[in-house]
């Protein structure tokens, strides 16, 4: 099944109910199709796309983005998601790394256009947020176009960018079948959870819910809980980041019921519910809240849910390349938790259709042993875009089947029958603060271009808000004057 399904699939059955909701506008799932027709006909007929040609996206959470991850998949063109948090430099790197031929930027990069303009030759046209806009509600006349090649399953449709250990993020290639398999996976984890589902496909009878979105959608998690969101007929309220006095608002307001966050975005939460303000919101139409991206106290999570007697809690583990889920921790584990504590801890148990096995020197371990966390299933990614030796290394075929091998390390250990997965370290040296994976090998090689310093190393170290904080440790050259705040500021830029 091809992604663009699944606007299709709303627009024929509910053409009428609120699809997507920004700070400016909001369309039925009707609309929205019609946007998706108009875009991908601009793109096929004027703009000439060619097929496996990319088209790269440098927007913040809005209807733009939204209409454009169903759009660009009409026209046979691969989406390249950019990261807005990376520095110039990398976002570069990405560029000219993909190729993409167009590019579509939000207001708030405008004046960082010029400087792409100028390194990135293969963009023959830069369109604005309110220039794709206009385009995707003019009208074409006649039917919706085909596409310049037949689109399959098996087709890359998105090449999604994250950190590289050895200094260069890493194009993901992403196909439609991986993430429809990932999603129909998630989608009956929630179906389960709130509606006791018995078949998803049927059970999916374009609920009534509602979700909020505020963790930016060019991140692979997020963008799941997107195209399932869409897929399951919710309204999508989209966010431009978390604030929790503005989250609550909202989930008041418009008696959200579904929210994803982050765990850093749970600690705020929690400190906002607690104080006198929150008392006046009433949060009882929230029935869902999933988080994943990082490790989160388990001291955090039990007052959260303490907070939130009426919210069932979701966590979900994995990586990019495997389109992302690999495990879950259900609302179920968490009731389960009150009885086993340690549940907690972990990152839940292999969601349907993913084997996870713990591996070492050549074979697979034993529950309780530690190595690194494999995984099997109809989500692992396609490959690495330009890095075919990097694919060979990260995806094995053993006994007969494709495995992932994440570098991450963990173990299986079995609580109540089920085998929960438990995390003991990260990819390689991997930072991860706030919910963003940071590799300090991408930070030192800014630092080093620093005059005045001799040797650096970025390390990650426990922070109460942020789960990690980044810390540089620094060697000046003799006789350098290096400040902190001075390679601070440095590195912002």
């Amino acid at each position: 099944m091809q992604l663009d399904y699944i606007v299709r699939k709303g627009a024929r059955k509910i053409p009428d109910k609120i699809a997507l909701v920004d700070v400016n506008q909001q369309i039925t799932y009707g609309e929205y199709d019609q946007r998706c027709n108009n875009f991908a006909n601009y793109v096929i007929k004027d703009f000439k796309i060619s097929p496996g040609d990319r088209i790269a996206l440098l927007l913040e959470n809005s209807i733009e983005i939204c209409v454009a991850y169903y759009s660009i998949p009409r026209t046979s063109a691969i989406i390249v998601p950019l990261n807005f948090f990376m520095a110039k430099k990398e976002l570069e790197y990405c560029i000219n790394d993909s190729k993409p031929v167009m590019l579509i930027y939000g207001d708030k990069f405008k004046d960082d256009i010029s400087y792409y303009k100028k390194r990135c030759p293969s963009i023959r046209e830069f369109i604005s947020e309110q220039q794709f806009d206009k385009l995707c509600q003019i009208p074409f006349e006649g039917k919706r176009l085909k596409p310049p090649k037949k689109v399959y399953e098996s087709d890359t449709v998105f090449i999604a960018y994250t950190g590289g250990t050895t200094g260069f993020p890493k194009g993901v290639m992403l196909t439609h079948e991986g993430l429809f398999n990932n999603l129909m996976s998630s989608g009956r984890a929630v179906i389960d959870s709130l509606h006791k589902a018995d078949n998803i496909e049927n059970g999916l009878e374009m609920l009534e819910h509602s979700i909020l979105i505020p963790i930016p959608i060019f991140h692979l998690a997020a963008m799941l809980v997107f195209l399932m969101s869409s897929f399951m007929g919710y309204t999508i309220y989209l966010h431009k980041g978390f604030k929790a006095n503005k989250i609550v608002q909202s989930i008041d307001k418009y008696k959200i019921n579904h929210i994803v966050c982050v765990p850093t975005n749970i600690i705020s939460l929690v400190e906002f519910l607690e104080s006198e303000e929150a008392k006046k919101y009433d949060l009882n139409s929230l029935k869902q809240l999933t988080y994943g991206a990082a490790p989160i106290s388990p001291t955090v999570l039990s007052r959260a849910m303490e907070l939130l007697p009426t919210t069932k809690f979701r966590q979900a583990y994995g990586q990019t390349e495997y389109s992302p889920v690999i495990t879950q921790l259900t609302s179920e584990d968490h009731e389960l938790a009150k009885k086993f504590p340690e549940i907690l801890k972990s990152g839940g148990c292999p969601q349907i259709g993913t084997e996870v096995e713990i591996w070492k020197n050549g074979k697979f371990l034993p529950k309780g042993e530690i190595g690194e966390i494999i995984a099997s299933g109809k989500s692992i990614m396609r490959g690495y875009w330009n890095k075919k030796d990097l694919t060979q290394k990260t995806i094995r075929e053993i006994d007969g089947k494709n495995w992932l091998f994440t570098g991450d390390v963990g173990y299986l250990k079995e609580i109540n029958g089920k085998d929960y997965l438990f995390l003991t370290d990260r990819a390689k040296d991997m930072i991860v603060s706030g919910g963003e994976n940071i590799y300090p090998k991408e930070i030192e090689n800014v630092i080093y271009q620093l005059n005045g310093v001799k040797l650096c190393a970025v390390i990650g170290v426990p922070d109460e808000k942020w789960g990690e904080a980044v810390v540089a440790l620094i060697v000046p050259k003799k006789g350098a004057n290096l400040k902190g705040e001075q390679i601070i500021h440095y590195c912002a830029e």
